[in-house]
């Protein structure tokens, strides 16, 4: 009887700390995609995660594509096939959406707002070429950032254990906006405490239009 109520202390327990208030939309997961970079020889140059916001864009890291003779052939989650990128908008922030003739049947709407202080987060990343994506809780990190140049573009962390190729992951608080993207990890306290960072999104009404409705 003892070990029973022990065990329903620690089901109650991780109900009650769970960070979602909330369950995530579905289709929040099935727009998280694995995206690999190929370089002019058809080899992998880089991996990191998106996510589809249109039939035919995904949204994910600047960093990700930025050699000195960008990438615009990718192949996308476990697929042999290789989709060709077809032009790109930035909004300066590490963020980047990319038109493609690859089709997308899942993708989410975008709603940029700026992250709250404790808020609850969540994201699919494709973490070291993880898929299906693996889920990832955590909260609005206490900011150690005193940048004034960081905090302009709304730049803060999250206590995300995110892992190379998480980067371009969508950051999403409860109601479903997305308040940032992941641009860098960070690991402290002897590997105990894991955050990541990244900044709000700041693309136009326009250029997320066009990415609902591109058509190639």
């Amino acid at each position: 009887m003892r070990v029973l109520r022990l065990m329903l202390s620690f089901v109650f327990l991780f109900v009650v700390t769970r960070p979602h208030s909330t369950p995530p939309d579905p289709k929040q997961e099935l727009a998280a995609h694995m995206i690999i970079f190929l370089d002019k020889h058809g080899e992998p140059d880089a991996q990191c995660s998106g996510t589809a916001i249109g039939p035919h864009a995904f949204m994910t890291a600047a960093h990700c594509n930025d050699s000195n003779e960008p990438d615009d052939i990718v192949r996308i989650d476990l697929s042999t096939k290789r989709f060709n990128l077809i032009a790109v908008n930035s909004d300066h922030r590490d963020h980047v959406v990319y038109l493609t003739d690859a089709t997308f049947v899942n993708y989410v709407d975008v709603t940029e707002r700026p992250a709250k202080d404790k808020e609850p987060v969540h994201m699919w990343g494709c973490g070291e070429g993880t898929f299906p994506p693996r889920e990832l809780d955590g909260r609005v990190a206490k900011q150690d950032d005193k940048s004034d140049i960081d905090g302009a573009d709304d730049a803060h962390e999250y206590s995300l254990h995110v892992i190379p190729g998480d980067s371009g992951s969508a950051i999403y608080g409860d109601d479903g906006a997305i308040v940032g993207l992941v641009t860098y990890s960070h690991t402290t306290w002897f590997g105990y405490r894991h955050t990541a960072k990244g900044f709000g999104l700041a693309f136009s009404p326009e250029a997320l239009l066009i990415a609902r409705t591109y058509e190639p």
